[in-house]
């Protein structure tokens, strides 16, 4: 009786070290996933930041910028942090290149987002947009717990 127990105990922990590799290893892959894409996030985020300010509109203008605002959230933290380093007239023009691409209402809905980072730097990046349906979804969320 004593060694079936013994044996029991044996696989039951053979069992709970292959589950716990099992769950590291997921782990470990989750991170490789997630580091390579803040990575590209980040290599999108200076690449539109790069085009925006320091090339002229052209003819190819439209289709490098539709690859670049592929996603909300790069086109968010870019304009967050490029409205620390450039005012005026050359920031007005950096948000009329991004307009044509429906910045606007991808920031209201990125608003809406269950991630709180993603919903602050939404926030932000709107109250670079001076009318009244920027304004009116700050409100929304504002009133929101």
């Amino acid at each position: 009786m004593f060694q079936a127990e013994l044996t029991l105990l044996w696989y039951g922990s053979i069992v709970m070290a292959l589950f716990s590799i099992v769950f590291m290893l997921a782990l470990i892959l989750s991170r490789i996933a997630n580091n390579r894409s803040t990575l590209e996030r980040e290599e999108r985020r200076k690449q539109l930041v790069e085009h925006l300010l320091l090339r002229k509109r052209s003819e190819d203008d439209a289709s490098v910028l539709a690859d670049l605002t592929r996603s909300i959230v790069v086109v968010a933290q870019t304009i967050v942090e490029t409205s620390t380093m450039v005012r005026g007239a050359a920031m007005t023009e950096f948000l009329d290149r991004l307009a044509g691409f429906d910045i606007k209402r991808r920031l209201i809905k990125l608003l809406n987002s269950s991630n709180p980072r993603f919903r602050v730097l939404a926030a932000e990046a709107l109250g670079h947009f001076p009318d009244e349906q920027a304004r009116g979804a700050l409100w929304n969320a504002l009133s929101r717990p």
